[in-house]
């Protein structure tokens, strides 16, 4: 597109212009978002340009993070995420590291950012649905409880609230498991075969 020319061509006259690399990031960011997953690559060298010019870019590290957690790099994400929210102090931002720490099986990490976003944004359907999710994971059933019920009464489509549900009760089927299992092989024998740990249940779709 027009926009993605002039960027490249500016930044023949500013090749170190942490700016401009960020906003030829975003365009071809913006680009993958339209379908086309083949930029994907070029948004990210231009986000890893902008942050070599600028390591405190925050919205390059964020919109990386952002990157990276699409396409499922849960560790880069959690790491960028990570400098980003150092500056950009958003709920989203907040919510998408706990989202990427969830993945990530960084459940401590992932307890402070969703409560962080919460508490920037009470309300927020995608942020309570997140919350209940990484509260779960950390057995935290009571708070998982009363977010369900804010997410549920925030009156999300009928087949979102039922996946929730679904997931959740997965998730709790799951966590109990790996109880189960640590028990028995502390009790057991040196050695002692037990499960595979699972990986986690996605998050419900933003409706």
């Amino acid at each position: 597109p027009e926009a993605s020319r002039q960027f490249n061509l500016a930044l023949k006259y500013e090749p170190e212009n942490s700016a401009l690399h960020f906003l030829n990031g975003l365009t071809y960011q913006l680009m993958v978002a339209k379908g086309d997953d083949q930029k994907a690559p070029l948004a990210e060298y231009a986000y890893l340009l902008a942050l070599r010019f600028d390591p405190q870019n925050y919205l390059a590290s964020y919109q990386l993070g952002l990157l990276y957690l699409a396409n499922g790099d849960y560790v880069r994400a959690e790491n960028y995420l990570s400098d980003a929210v150092v500056w950009l102090r958003d709920a989203d931002a907040y919510e998408a590291l706990a989202e990427a720490s969830y993945y990530n099986r960084d459940i401590r990490l992932a307890l402070w950012s969703s409560d962080k976003a919460k508490r920037l944004a009470p309300a927020d359907r995608a942020i309570l649905r997140t919350a209940a999710f990484v509260e779960t994971a950390a057995g935290l059933d009571a708070q998982a409880a009363r977010d369900s019920r804010r997410y549920a009464a925030s009156h999300p489509p009928e087949i979102r609230v039922a996946e929730f549900k679904e997931r959740l009760a997965e998730l709790r089927a799951s966590r109990d498991d790996a109880l189960e299992v640590a028990q028995l092989n502390s009790s057991g024998p040196p050695g002692a075969p037990g499960k595979p740990r699972r990986r986690p249940p996605r998050v419900a779709a933003r409706p």
